[in-house]
């Protein structure tokens, strides 16, 4: 498979996982009644590593739409309430979202897949670099087994032609430039 296809393909993954990531942190907000959701999800599209962890280190500390339920009659209140002004009663649980269970186990498996993506992306990126770094240093390495800079040339001109075809610009660059001085060049490349 080319490598242009590959690395689109890893892009691919790459943006189905963080459509992944920015719903599992929407469905965990909404399953903790959290404020400010939607800011959230936008923020974790856009910079998803980033915003996942702080997310998930303050999102114990994030207000919540309704934080306290009377546990005698079961009324939501608001923070600044004391005493339950139904009932009476002093005794507050935090408000659970209505299928909270459901939007955490959502959350979960929208998670593990996007952990999932991001695996094998990098598993491809990984394999098309090693593949990269291996044949250049294999190519590097064959370059030096030429007697001059212009050998390799006429060699690399053959590659171009049987390949895409453009040996021309090469053709015209070893033209322009005596031949002598690119394998002069060539060999004190690097050399101070």
């Amino acid at each position: 498979m080319p490598i242009a296809t590959l690395m689109s393909v890893v892009q691919l993954l790459r943006l189905i996982a963080r459509i992944l990531l920015t719903f599992a942190v929407g469905n965990d907000a909404k399953a903790r009644g959290l404020k400010h959701r939607k800011l959230f999800m936008v923020l974790t599209f856009f910079f998803p590593v980033v915003v996942s962890i702080i997310y998930i280190c303050v999102r114990s500390t994030i207000p919540k739409i309704v934080p306290k339920m009377c546990v005698v009659c079961g009324a939501t209140l608001a923070p600044e309430f004391v005493q339950c002004p139904n009932c009476g009663g002093m005794g507050f649980n935090d408000y659970l979202v209505p299928g909270f269970q459901e939007y955490k186990n959502k959350a979960k498996k929208l998670l593990i897949s996007a952990i999932c993506l991001i695996l094998v992306a990098a598993g491809i990126t990984l394999s098309v670099s090693i593949k990269f770094v291996s044949d250049w240093i294999k190519d590097g390495h064959d370059m030096y087994n030429y007697s001059d800079f212009g050998d390799f040339m006429d060699e690399w001109e053959d590659y171009l032609d049987g390949n895409d075809g453009n040996a021309d610009y090469y053709d015209d660059y070893q033209d322009n430039a005596d031949s002598d001085d690119l394998g002069k060049d060539f060999n004190n490349f690097g050399k101070k």
